[in-house]
This record gives structure tokens, sequence and C-alpha cells, in this order.
């Protein structure tokens, strides 16, 4: 169940733009790499997850000066709910921020 959540996560997060994860999702952990500005946003909103290293990340792969790395973990007790919550939050916030640019 855990590993299936964190499918869930990466690949609702993966289609995003301007969010692209750091190593694919091979058990129930998730690691975006996302904007500082998203990563504020989803702690406003009550997402608890924890900040990441990216010194064993493709060097291609790490995070501009305005990026994060972001470490998401899944349990027995994570729900559908909570992952699509997470990820609307994520979608949502980028697409008024793609707005706000254009």
């Amino acid at each position: 169940h855990a590993n299936g959540m964190a499918r869930r996560m990466a690949e609702g997060l993966a289609a995003i733009p301007g969010i692209r994860l750091g190593w694919p999702c091979e058990i129930n952990e998730v690691f975006p790499v996302m904007p500082q500005a998203l990563m504020d946003h989803l702690i406003e909103q009550g997402a608890h997850f924890y900040d990441w290293s990216d010194l064993s990340m493709d060097p291609a792969l790490r995070p501009a000066p305005d990026e994060v790395v972001a470490r998401l973990v899944t349990s027995f007790m994570t729900t559908a709910e909570e992952v699509d919550r997470f990820v609307a939050l994520s979608r949502n916030f980028m697409i008024q921020r793609r707005d706000a640019a254009e």
C-alpha cells in the first residue's frame, strides 16, 4: 500500500510542469525537485515533509538556486485522498504561478 501511494504521488507530481523527480520512485519515498516557493506554500497548507540533500543526485538533475529537494514518505496509513490533495495543492500553486508570470 505504501509503495502504491508513493507511485501515485510520484506520477501526479511528475506530471506538473516545474516539478521533476530527483530519483525514480522505487519504494515508499518520493524526492521531488520543486520551487522553494511551492515548498513554503505546501508547509503553510499543513503538509509535513523533509528537506533533502542533493549531494547524491545526478548533477544534471540538481536543483537550481530557487529550487529544493523534498523527501516525501508514505505509509500503510497514507490515503489516496491525502496524496491527491498534496498533488492538487502543488498543481494549483504551479498553475497560479505560471499565470501570474504571463
